[in-house]
């Protein structure tokens, strides 16, 4: 986990299982995370101390609105269980009904987060242009990014509160990925980027026999100019060769001259050559899905995409990338 500051126990529920829920994409559904929920809380419904946190990163991936809660693990189990949902059913309305019972919210004192105090959503609170940075302060709309001494921390504006969870759903998501850049002391301003070195591998402290393969996928999809100096740095990489499948989809007939002479010269020092011709009228989606299928089939470790726009002037960079040690998700 690299978005948390506070050493929590994550528990993913899900992560595996098909899907029974569903298509929470075009319409109401989602009750099999209620299930799930509950199956999982089951093992905690005696615990009075233990302090569940709830979020659902499905709703934010694919609706604009929130869900997260926090209680008690006792109070939460004998909550969500006080009714029946069937796995299709609508989780949204399933929470809603809990609140409005006046019986329930009482009994279990369930308080809405109005003022952002725990749960901050950024879409509707996140301005379509931002500010410059001023005096440590990155204005966003009604949330800034503030720093004190170290520590970078977010503010909502409009309650002058310090939310605990920052959900970024909607329209909003490119801005989660800005704040997580700064945000659960990912970064400060004497040591720089603290979550950049988490999980990080050294190379140089492996033989290169044994560095990881990698496949670099090159697409030149326009006329490009400097195409030979482009294929040169990536040539020059400091990276064994025969570690390196090489992909290339050229879809310009003007450079493919240019492209069979860089592979006749130096297609051979890599591990394998999968090459895409004009003449292939292979559209550039096709092209780009078709170089991940390769990497598949060719058991690579990591997937380099590279445009031919995109100069490498540092011969490190792959390297120092594999390095960094990521993940897509």
């Amino acid at each position: 986990m690299y978005d948390c500051a506070i050493p929590f126990i994550f528990q993913v529920l899900g992560m595996g299982e098909k899907w029974k829920g569903g298509d929470i994409r075009n319409g109401a559904a989602g009750g099999f995370k209620v299930n799930l929920l509950k199956k999982e809380l089951a093992k905690f419904q005696n615990d009075k101390e233990k302090i569940i946190l709830f979020t659902d990163r499905t709703v934010s991936l694919i609706m604009d609105i929130v869900v997260g809660f926090i209680g008690y693990a006792s109070e939460l189990y004998r909550l969500i269980t006080s009714s029946k949902v069937d796995d299709t059913d609508d989780d949204q309305l399933f929470y809603t009904k809990i609140y409005l019972n006046e019986k329930l919210r009482n009994k279990h004192k369930i308080k809405l987060d109005h003022k952002a105090e725990v749960f901050q959503s950024l879409n509707g609170a996140v301005s379509n242009q931002f500010l410059p940075m001023y005096n440590n302060v990155l204005h966003l709309g009604d949330v800034e990014l503030r720093f004190k001494g170290r520590e970078a921390y977010l503010q909502n504006t409009a309650y002058n509160t310090v939310p605990l969870v920052v959900h970024g759903n909607g329209r909003s998501k490119m801005v989660l990925n800005t704040l997580g850049n700064y945000l659960a002391k990912s970064w400060n301003s004497e040591d720089g980027c603290l979550s950049c070195w988490d999980d990080s591998i050294l190379l140089e402290d492996k033989h290169p026999s044994t560095y990881p393969v990698v496949l670099i996928a090159v697409f030149i999809e326009q006329a490009t100019p400097f195409l030979e100096e482009f294929l040169a740095k990536l040539n020059k990489l400091e990276y064994p060769k025969d570690k390196i499948h090489f992909f290339v989809h050229n879809a310009v007939k003007y450079h493919s001259k240019l492209v069979e002479e860089f592979l006749s010269e130096h297609g051979k020092s890599y591990r394998s050559v999968k090459r895409i011709n004009p003449e292939d009228n292979i559209e550039e989606w096709l092209a780009r899905n078709l170089a991940i299928e390769q990497c598949l089939t060719k058991n690579c470790e990591y997937y380099f995409n590279v445009d031919g726009e995109a100069h490498l002037d540092n011969p490190h960079a792959l390297r120092l990338l594999i390095e960094q040690n990521r993940y897509v998700s």
